[in-house]
């Protein structure tokens, strides 16, 4: 089928068959031939008869939704809602952040007040085994500190 034939059936002017074709061969992706192939063909009578039976449609949509290609406009109370949960998430992640922050500044300091004593407690230790008590009774009376039993090796 040649152009002039689709249009004549389609009941529209060639020059807007020509434009619909430009249309059906950008969404589709092929090049338009003279003689018009019956995929091509379907897909125009498809859409002429989807504009017949909604005038106020595009065509653009027709064929879009001819070719699976249409998707819904979202209402603006729904984006307006998801745009609202999208900050809520972003001020959430920002507050995850900044207490993140805080935490490991916490570690931090809490590793260095650890380190700190325990080199107080290896100098105690020191001292007491230098004035002749043991390592074990340098810790002034209290339980040695025995080390954690570890698992067997697998």
């Amino acid at each position: 089928m040649i152009r002039s034939e689709l249009a004549d059936e389609l009941g529209v002017p060639p020059a807007s068959v020509s434009k619909w074709l430009k249309i059906y061969s950008g969404l589709t992706g092929r090049p338009i031939e003279t003689r018009l192939d019956s995929q091509t063909v379907a897909d125009m009578q498809r859409a002429g008869e989807l504009k017949l039976e909604q005038p106020d449609m595009p065509f653009r949509e027709a064929l879009e939704r001819v070719l699976g290609q249409h998707t819904e406009p979202v209402p603006p109370a729904s984006v307006i809602e998801l745009m609202g949960r999208l900050e809520t998430l972003d001020t959430t992640l920002a507050r995850v952040e900044q207490l993140q922050g805080e935490l490991q500044a916490n570690q931090d300091a809490m590793a260095v007040k650890l380190e700190l004593i325990a080199e107080y407690l290896r100098k105690l230790v020191a001292r007491r085994a230098v004035s002749g008590g043991t390592a074990e009774s340098g810790l002034a009376g209290n339980e040695p500190i025995q080390p954690a039993e570890q698992d067997p090796p697998r």
